[in-house]
């Protein structure tokens, strides 16, 4: 797991109702504020702050970064699509009779892989 040297602990949105919505790690040395000069900005400012503890402590459990998730959900699915289509194939009879072994060994190899891409 790399790391990106942010604040360690859990990030919360402080529950103050002002204009400077900051984002705390429980440590009041260690913040982030968010900005709206909007003055009905804050439901939008409130979002934003949300968005930034989310990842901030999901990267902090599983060491990826929200793009890094996405693909890496998108090769699981993709992975487990092939399977399922496989399987589907096989109780249906199509695929001119059975998938071949070959093309299982491959659906296979393939989850194995995104399986192993998905390990921290």
């Amino acid at each position: 797991m790399k790391d990106l040297g942010i604040t360690k602990g859990e990030w919360e949105v402080s529950p103050d109702n002002n204009w400077e919505c900051a984002v705390l790690t429980g440590n009041d040395d260690h913040h982030i504020e968010v900005f709206n000069s909007d003055i009905d900005g804050w439901e939008e400012m409130h979002a934003n702050a949300t968005l930034i503890c989310d990842a901030g402590n999901t990267y902090q459990r599983c060491g990826l970064l929200p793009s890094e998730q996405l693909k890496q959900n998108e090769e699981l699915r993709e992975a487990l699509k092939e399977l399922v289509h496989l399987h589907g194939c096989e109780q249906e009879g199509l695929l001119s009779g059975q998938p071949t072994p070959e093309q299982w060994y491959k659906a296979v190899e393939k989850a194995e892989q995104a399986l192993k891409n998905s390990e921290r």
